[in-house]
């Protein structure tokens, strides 16, 4: 992903945050014939991004990390000495990755929008003072720039919807992807207005996990009562 001229004058939490927003603009966005809930990580693609998050530090920084992977392995293993090798390192530590097997709250985009968390993060950087403002504003602008990705990345779908609307022959599919562009419009910041929005919300925001993770295990939870009230709706 392209990356601003000046990623190395921030601290390693907020380049991560640097990394995901240029991915975002970067990764193929294909919509596929028929599709009517859209949205694919190309993985071929991503993988090869995958594997630039971790020389997102300046080998000092990886000393550091690596030091505290070691000392977390002998934790857990309670061996007086830990192996400094690559897998222990990657075991422990992940590269600075997710692993997954999580539930994550999906029902908070659905709330709010991607917009709506921006904007809360917006406030509380506002609000900031003491001594751990600085640490604190590092993590709210890193994630405020995921936000930003995710915004982009949903857009830029819908982009691809509108151009691919352009050129349909058929007229049904044409109506189906101009109202997928629509869908994507608004959705990318603001919250859901019906159950094919949620839905493709909720897709949405599982292909992100998998883009901030790197590809990893992540539970949708109770899709059914979430978005039950969407369906509810669109049947009344």
């Amino acid at each position: 992903p392209e990356l601003p001229g000046d990623f190395w004058d921030h601290p390693p939490v907020v380049r991560r945050g640097m990394m995901f927003l240029g991915m975002a603009g970067a990764l193929a966005t294909p919509v596929r014939e028929d599709e009517r809930i859209i949205g694919d990580v190309p993985y071929a693609e991503f993988l090869a991004n995958r594997e630039v998050l971790p020389t997102h530090m300046r080998e000092g920084e990886r000393a550091e990390l690596r030091a505290v992977a070691i000392g977390k392995c002998r934790d857990i293993t309670g061996a007086p000495e830990a192996r400094d090798d690559t897998a222990d390192f990657r075991t422990v530590f992940g590269m600075g990755r997710n692993f997954g097997h999580i539930i994550a709250d999906y029902q908070r985009p659905l709330r709010i929008g991607f917009g709506g968390i921006r904007r809360e993060i917006e406030d509380r950087l506002k609000s900031l003072s003491g001594e751990k403002a600085g640490a604190q504003r590092n993590f709210l602008n890193a994630a405020r720039l995921v936000t930003l990705g995710a915004e982009r990345y949903i857009r830029r779908y819908g982009e691809e919807a509108q151009q691919l609307m352009e050129q349909a022959r058929c007229k049904g599919r044409r109506a189906e992807l101009r109202r997928l562009s629509d869908i994507c419009a608004h959705i990318a910041a603001d919250p859901p207005r019906d159950f094919h929005e949620a839905l493709q919300l909720v897709w949405f925001t599982q292909l992100l996990l998998e883009m901030e993770s790197g590809v990893s295990a992540f539970s949708f939870g109770r899709l059914d009562q979430y978005l039950y009230p969407y369906l509810k709706a669109d049947l009344e």
